[in-house]
């Protein structure tokens, strides 16, 4: 298994699932706050894994996804979720908002199948996160300017995991692959 590197991106699949919380819950945001070029995220996502492409075999560098990770996906079953308070990650020259997902173990359990399943396939590569967080991404803002939404939304909204989407890293020429969970 390798580490997917930065440079190898753009060939990444992701496995993700999208949630359309109420309106309320979602905070107004500042348009002088994003970052240069970016809107609000209006259709949210939460991702659970990244198919890295092999730097040797070039397994996911093609129009879908390897087998035996969408084989363990169809052996996911749905789950719930709970969308909860507003925070945000302060990263080089960006602060990722976003909204917490909690899911008492079902979300981790699915991220940890899929990412044992990519690290299982020939070739395979895993994203180098230590720890995975769930969570929707609402904007990126400029640095710095996170602070002033973080826990602006508290209510709870709880909703049903019952299909993952296999999408490719900003190709939006390659189609879609839905799993159906049980």
């Amino acid at each position: 298994m390798t580490e997917c590197t930065n440079e190898m991106m753009q060939g990444t699949w992701y496995v993700k699932f999208t949630l359309e919380p109420k309106p309320s819950l979602l905070p107004q945001i500042d348009p002088d706050d994003l970052l240069p070029d970016t809107k609000a995220e209006t259709k949210l996502h939460c991702t659970l894994a990244k198919l890295c492409p092999s730097q040797k075999l070039q397994l996911y560098d093609r129009p879908e996804p390897h087998v035996s990770v969408v084989a363990a996906a169809k052996q996911l079953h749905a789950f719930k979720v709970n969308i909860g308070a507003v925070d945000y990650f302060a990263n080089d020259g960006v602060d990722v908002l976003y909204m917490t997902l909690d899911c008492k173990g079902a979300l981790t359990d699915a991220h940890e199948a899929l990412q044992g399943a990519i690290a299982k396939a020939p070739g395979g590569a895993t994203w180098p996160h230590e720890r995975f967080q769930p969570h929707l991404t609402l904007a990126m803002l400029k640095p710095g300017k996170g602070a002033k939404y973080k826990g602006k939304s508290h209510a709870l909204q709880a909703t049903f995991i019952t299909e993952l989407v296999f999408a490719k890293f900003k190709d939006k020429t390659v189609p879609l692959v839905v799993v159906k969970l049980k």
